[in-house]
């Protein structure tokens, strides 16, 4: 019963990560958008902005870390095995 429950939660929560993964991958779009205007503004009108590198700094970090579970859900993370190649699989576990 009690595991019945808890895959429960775990379906719900994983469904509240990926909706909040797609919502959020939306931003991207934005960003783009914001880091175009900025480099056109700063090499072809010589007219930088002061509030650019703090959007993009805010709307990266935004996307990285709500968007970190859904791509956890979707087992699509980047594993790097710099230190653990170098290790056997039983280590590894």
């Amino acid at each position: 019963m009690a595991t019945v429950i808890l895959r429960t939660v775990v379906r719900k929560i994983d469904s509240f990560s990926e909706w909040t993964g797609k919502t959020v991958s939306w931003l991207m779009i934005l960003l783009v958008l914001e880091v175009s205007y900025d480099v056109i503004a700063r090499y072809a009108f010589n007219a930088p902005t002061v509030w650019s590198y703090d959007i993009s700094y805010m709307l990266s970090g935004t996307i990285i870390m709500l968007a970190a579970a859904w791509i956890m859900v979707r087992g699509e993370h980047i594993a790097l095995d710099v230190l653990s190649s170098r290790f056997s699989h039983r280590t590894n576990l």
